[in-house]
């Protein structure tokens, strides 16, 4: 698939010339030139507000650097129009060579897996988000993040605010604490029928399995059930559920694990894969570390 998407890349990057070209063919001398340029601030105002975007608050060093190359873009392009005095066909070439691009750049960053590259903004713009809340991030620095989206959401204050981060087996939800919680709090965080993600994970069933632990010392509750709505409605055989929740420096921390499906391509079959084990959730939860 990279491969694919890469070989689709490069036939837009020469529709983006030959739309230059065009562009380039009833203007002066230097209107190619500027075409090129203007492409060249497009694509990095793109990229580069892409990656600005992944804080929760950008900074403001980076909002000016975008804001001035907005500015110096469109004077290209008025100028552009001059040379080629706005005739229609040139200028939609103009729009569409810059169209182009961005498919092209866009295409490009699907092609080539970074991802991994964005941690740290992601670390970062989650800190964010918990100090607005009113608490520190912790994380799990031992543990590879899921970086084909954004893998950390600010919850909304109707539903109890604090932060979700996405890790590949498991989801991290923290949320201030308003005191320690004991094994009994613990157990209204993870009562039959709560969602422990909050927002659209599969509700606690009044037949789940729970466990009285510790984690560094201090209690912990572990719940485990069977997602219904996977097994009734979706077919699955069974579809394992796993939480941890527990208090830790004022922070209320639940880990999630769920059952999944692991794909084969050796044999094109799919392998039902348990939710991580209690002893897993337990190792995770002793590794969180606060963010930087």
């Amino acid at each position: 698939m990279p491969v694919a998407i890469g070989f689709i890349a490069l036939i837009a990057l020469g529709g983006t010339y030959l739309l230059a070209r065009h562009v380039a063919a009833d203007g002066g001398p230097r209107t190619g030139l500027w075409a090129g340029l203007l492409v060249v601030i497009v694509v990095a105002v793109s990229f580069a507000a892409q990656i600005v975007s992944i804080y929760y608050r950008p900074p403001i060093g980076w909002l000016i650097a975008l804001a001035l190359a907005a500015v110096g873009a469109v004077a290209l392009f008025i100028r552009i129009g001059r040379d080629v005095q706005w005739r229609g066909s040139r200028v939609a070439a103009v729009v569409g060579m810059l169209v182009v691009a961005d498919i092209t750049l866009v295409l490009a960053m699907i092609a080539l897996p970074f991802g991994s590259m964005l941690v740290p903004l992601f670390e970062a713009s989650a800190q964010q988000m918990a100090e607005a809340d009113g608490f520190d991030i912790l994380l799990a620095p031992d543990e590879t993040m899921f970086t084909e989206y954004k893998p950390i959401t600010k919850l909304d204050a109707d539903a109890g605010g604090g932060v979700q981060v996405q890790y590949e087996h498991f989801t991290l939800l923290e949320r201030k604490a308003d005191g320690p919680l004991d094994h009994t709090a613990l157990g209204r965080v993870l009562a039959s029928g709560v969602d422990p993600l909050v927002t659209g994970g599969p509700r606690i069933t009044d037949d789940a399995a729970y466990t009285e632990t510790t984690v560094d010392g201090r209690p912990a509750l572990g719940v485990e059930y069977a997602d219904r709505n996977a097994v009734e409605k979706q077919g699955m055989a069974h579809e394992s559920v796993r939480v941890l929740a527990f208090e830790r420096d004022g922070v209320e921390v639940r880990i999630f694990s769920h059952g999944w499906q692991r794909f084969d391509p050796d044999t094109g079959a799919y392998t039902q894969v348990d939710a991580l084990s209690f002893d897993e959730l337990l190792r995770i939860a002793a590794s969180l570390a606060p963010g930087e």
